[in-house]
């Protein structure tokens, strides 16, 4: 018997046939389509990102050098990848070096990883200026994870700087086409519809993805990733355009520029964490004092920048002013910790009119540099010749650089004598630096621009160095004393550099005398009083400098380990005039070193008769130009011979009558 098929079979059996055919050519076609979208997707996704970070990350020149990214640079490549939802970003060097590593999925970056030992095609292709992309197919979970691999160029001024290795993460584009693709497959009689709607509905989600990302990344592009200021150069825009349109010429606009005294010793002491906190704080308490219309920003690092609009007369523009002061008189309370922050603010004026956004900025930022050279914490108006004074700052700083680079800093010594004996006791370490004319640039100008800049921890470990080196090569009953700055305390490394002098110079440190000044109390004592406790275990001396012009609080007298107290100049140079006030404030600080058990030196002796006068109040010591000026260190072997041969001879030292009385 025959088994014959009916026509309705033969016909239900080509549909099916059909249908398959339909669905397995479908499915190719859907697969590959889907393939191409993603690959698409990942292409634009990571140039995007490329170009974003080459455009717009602070410093990353530097980083692609080799760099540690700053806080800045970290937060901002925090939120540029979690705007474009990229799962792994690195940074190649144009030689393939690995040099950054971020995300969720990322070790600890290999410094030895190159990338053209493990992938040269995606190497080859960057230097092409070309991306390369790669998808592969991960398992969590027991569910696979679609991740597209690219590697793009990062293009500066035409040319490749660098490389970037992209992973996004497509787990949801892919699975979206996919189920689009399913729905499409299960429905055979709409197949040729479905198999367009797929795509289609996979466009419209990547669309949608990327819209929003591409809403994020705009943001950043004009504001701050850390405070969500505006940026530099938004700022900068909305300070031209509003200008530019101003109706009313007569009325002005302030521009302030805030920078934030010694964070880094904040970042330093508390970490990097607490230290954007406190850039949060200032940035909030900042906006709440804007009026409308205002705007502030955040240009980078601790400086802040506002704009305020409008002004119509001096009284007004004082109010303004006086609120950004206050901003910075109250402690900021961050994690249940009070820490006071100040500021150097910088303002300049101009007329409501186009123009005026570069040198508004500018004339700020010159200010703030004044203020600086002043002390810090404080506020100025800019001048004119302040441009000549900026100018001035900026030569000394590139000297200075350069003497760090090629050691051409200097130290002289002026003596120190034992006013009772008339004998030798010391030398005082002091810092020079010759200018482009072959003068000597005052201390005073060399300091504030070394504790600004940073270079005070390289220069002040080679001065403590350089003079224990020195000082070891003289007779065992010399001393050398070395002034400390207190950025050097601000940054805890006073300590170790103390030591690290001694140790290699093999000085006996009972021969080492620190100076700081009065000024150092005013903040964070109890760090203080803890660096010199340590300090003086390390068995050295300390002695409150200029003493008598500044805080001079009897508590912290009596709290810290002070060996000797060196009198002003200013008091000394009293004594030529006369002034029976300057021998009372002399005579009293002499009584209050000795009854606390300290020895007194007095600073600036220039004649006879003040030598006479601190004699006759029994002051111990004293140098000054009627002794020698400071010297340089080849001079010193002369000046010994002279003086240890006998008694300093008249030629050397002034007679003084040894034996009177106070009452004399």
């Amino acid at each position: 018997m025959k088994f014959r098929i009916s026509g309705n079979l033969k016909l239900a059996a080509s549909l099916v046939i059909i249908g398959g055919m339909i669905f397995g050519g479908v499915y190719q076609i859907n697969k590959y389509a889907v393939e191409g979208l993603l690959r698409q997707d990942a292409r634009e996704t990571s140039t995007s990102v490329a170009e974003f970070f080459g455009k717009n990350l602070p410093g990353i020149a530097n980083i692609i050098a080799g760099e540690h990214p700053s806080s800045e640079a970290q937060a901002f490549i925090a939120a540029g990848i979690e705007a474009k939802d990229v799962d792994l970003f690195k940074l190649y060097s144009p030689d393939g070096k690995l040099v950054l590593s971020t995300g969720p999925r990322s070790a600890a970056p290999t410094a030895k990883e190159a990338l053209g030992n493990h992938n040269p095609a995606a190497l080859n292709a960057i230097r092409q200026k070309r991306p390369f992309v790669k998808l592969e197919t991960e398992m969590e979970d027991g569910k696979p994870e679609f991740i597209a691999e690219t590697y793009v160029p990062i293009v500066m001024d035409g040319k490749v700087a660098g490389g970037a290795e992209v992973y996004i993460n497509q787990t949801a584009l892919a699975n979206g086409f996919r189920q689009s693709f399913a729905w499409a497959s299960a429905v055979i009689a709409l197949l040729a519809a479905a198999g367009f709607a797929a795509p289609a509905y996979g466009f419209h989600l990547r669309s949608r993805q990327k819209s929003a990302a591409d809403e994020n990344v705009r943001y950043l592009a004009t504001h701050d990733a850390l405070t969500g200021l505006a940026n530099r150069a938004s700022f900068a825009a909305s300070l031209s355009n509003k200008l530019n349109g101003a109706r009313n010429k007569d009325h002005l606009v302030a521009l302030h520029f805030v920078d934030l005294d010694f964070f880094k010793e904040v970042n330093d002491q508390y970490g990097h964490e607490f230290g954007d906190q406190v850039l949060r704080t200032v940035a909030a308490r900042m906006t709440a004092i804007l009026r409308d219309g205002d705007i502030v920003s955040r240009f980078g690092g601790d400086e802040f920048v506002i704009a305020q609009f409008g002004i119509a007369d001096h009284e007004v523009l004082a109010n303004a002013t006086a609120r950004i002061v206050k901003v910075f008189e109250t402690p900021l309370s961050i994690d249940d910790r009070e820490v006071t922050v100040k500021a150097s603010i910088g303002t300049s004026v101009s007329a409501m009119e186009a123009g005026a956004a570069e040198r508004l900025i500018a004339n700020a930022d010159t200010a703030v540099y004044v203020v600086k050279a002043r002390g810090r914490n404080g506020h100025c108006f800019f001048e004119s010749r302040f441009d000549e004074e900026k100018r001035k700052r900026h030569a000394i700083e590139v000297l200075m650089r350069d003497a760090v680079a090629n050691d051409r800093f200097e130290l002289h010594y002026q003596p120190l004598v034992k006013l009772t004996e008339g004998r030798l006791k010391g030398f005082e370490a002091l810092l020079r630096l010759r200018g482009g004319d072959g003068t000597f640039i005052p201390p005073s100008d060399i300091i504030p621009i070394a504790e600004e800049t940073g270079l005070i921890d390289e220069i002040g470990s080679w001065v403590l160095e350089e003079a224990c080196r020195a000082a070891a090569g003289w007779p065992q009953e010399l001393q050398v004393s070395v002034n400390l700055s207190a950025a050097q305390f601000r940054r805890r490394s006073v300590v170790n550099v103390t030591r690290k002098a001694l140790d290699s110079s093999g000085l006996d440190p009972g021969r080492l005398l620190l100076e700081i000044t009065e000024s150092l109390l005013l903040s964070d004592t109890d760090s203080v009083i803890d660096q010199l406790l340590q300090l003086k275990a390390l068995g050295v001396s300390i002695a409150m400098d200029d003493f008598g012009t500044g805080y001079s609080s009897l508590s912290y007298m009596l709290k810290l380990p002070f060996d000797l107290l060196k009198i002003d100049k200013s008091f000394v140079q009293e004594i030529r005039t006369g002034s029976e006030s300057a021998r009372t404030v002399i005579q009293t600080i002499i009584a209050m070193g000795h009854t606390l058990g300290m020895t007194v030196t007095a600073e600036g002796v220039e004649t006879e008769v003040q030598a006479q006068v601190l004699l006759d109040l029994r002051c111990d010591d004293a140098q000054g130009y009627l002794f020698a000026k400071p010297m340089p260190a080849t001079d010193i072997p002369a000046l010994l011979m002279k003086s240890f041969a006998a008694d300093i001879s008249d030629a050397e030292l002034p007679q003084v009558q040894h034996g009177a009385t106070a009452a004399a």
